[in-house]
């Protein structure tokens, strides 16, 4: 007898481990829901005591025919055969799903958008992880590795047919970059990647924490466009010590005589919108584009997301 932690469930048990989430990965892992029960109260109170993290109630996967019905949990009913390996087993009588395929039971939550769910992906595949209130955002643990990566995500989905989200885990899929180290480089290549009819730049082919080769050896941008050779490096709100600038500066000047162009961002550049402004022009001028007026609507829509993506930000617009 088991139980088997799904959906929001399974997210806030990953957020709640931290640094140790990516051990999970190494567990013994399966694809069978066959020992998988409902438990009692009792039985289901005694297992989130020892979890922590988890708020109540916990919701449960298991086989369409378990019959127990119950109020202390969400239940969620599998019939068809799940993905190979996609369980993780954290004990003998423990289950998690995997990242993968969590990503894709939340694409059936209303809870979750698009956009919601490209930002998960980002957290997914990058190597961080958001404390429980994410909406906070005081703090984010450093995972040191991702949980999973876009191609991974891509495989469970394909074995996953027309299950109800697939269409909206499809599109989300395609926004998401691997490698993201932090929740504002995750904010920034939102930004810049995702279609202007999700208020983004549209800009493609992006790719983050990426190395490039320079004649002073390898250098690392935080967002690069190596078909259009402009980098992105955000520089966050805090202050640089002289030396730390001056190796930036070397840095960038190894990059500019390698042929790329590098735009730094503060973290004033997406709450300010006159300098948010100013990061497009800058973005449409590196590439070599015209940047027609913008629509209101457009306006509107660049607004929207930043207000989604960037907590806090209502009070810059005001």
């Amino acid at each position: 007898m088991a139980i088997c932690i799904c959906d929001i469930s399974a997210l806030e048990l990953l957020r709640s481990r931290g640094k140790l989430a990516p051990e999970l990965l190494d567990r013994v892992r399966t694809s069978s829901l066959k020992e998988c029960v409902i438990p009692s109260r009792l039985e289901l109170e005694d297992v989130m005591s020892r979890l922590g993290g988890v708020s109540r109630p916990c919701h449960l996967m298991v086989k369409s025919d378990c019959s127990r019905k119950c109020q202390w949990a969400v239940r969620h009913e599998r019939s068809k055969e799940l993905p190979l390996k996609s369980l993780i087993r954290l004990s003998g009588d423990l289950l998690v799903e995997s990242p993968e395929l969590l990503f894709c039971d939340l694409a059936a939550s209303a809870k979750f958008d698009v956009v919601d769910l490209a930002m998960l992906g980002l957290e997914l595949c990058g190597t961080y992880l958001l404390e429980q209130d994410e909406n906070a955002w005081k703090g984010f643990i450093n995972t040191g590795m991702p949980m999973t990566s876009s191609a991974q995500i891509g495989r469970v989905l394909g074995y996953q047919g027309g299950v109800a989200g697939s269409r909206k885990a499809r599109e989300a899929l395609d926004l998401i970059v691997d490698g993201s180290h932090s929740p504002m480089e995750s904010v920034l290549v939102a930004l810049l990647t995702f279609p202007r009819r999700l208020g983004g730049f549209g800009l493609e082919g992006a790719r983050m924490n990426m190395c490039v080769q320079t004649s002073a050896g390898d250098r690392f941008v935080d967002i690069g466009f190596p078909e259009l050779k402009i980098a992105y490096e955000y520089k966050g709100r805090l202050y640089h010590l002289p030396e730390q600038a001056g190796r930036d500066d070397r840095r960038q000047n190894a990059l500019a005589g390698a042929g790329w162009t590098v735009i730094n961002v503060w973290h004033e550049d997406l709450t300010d919108p006159y300098l948010f402004s100013e990061l497009e022009a800058n973005t449409y001028r590196a590439i070599d584009r015209r940047l027609r007026k913008r629509s209101e609507k457009i306006r509107a829509r660049q607004r929207a997301l930043r207000s989604r993506l960037i907590p806090g930000l209502q009070r810059f617009e005001s």
